[in-house]
């Protein structure tokens, strides 16, 4: 019966935590779903945009300046 409620409380807290991290509000520092000249975001996560430097809030990773990022890559012609 013990290993029992340990798998319960283990699977339950998984939920829980997944839950947290789905449903969490975004940092006071990003601004999500704006494209506008001369934001920072993050290479690796380009939904997580800035108007100012600063760090990612996911990956730790340097914010780069750039508004065309999300129009894809350069033709290399």
């Amino acid at each position: 019966m013990k290993t029992r409620d340990i798998i319960f409380i283990i699977v339950l807290a998984a939920i829980v935590t997944g839950s947290w991290l789905i449903f969490r509000s975004p940092s006071t520092n990003t601004v999500q779903g704006q494209n506008h000249q001369g934001a920072y975001y993050c290479p690796m996560h380009p939904w997580i945009k800035s108007d100012k430097p600063g760090v990612c809030p996911i990956c730790g990773m340097a914010l780069v300046s750039g508004h065309n990022h999300s129009q894809g890559g350069s033709n290399a012609s």
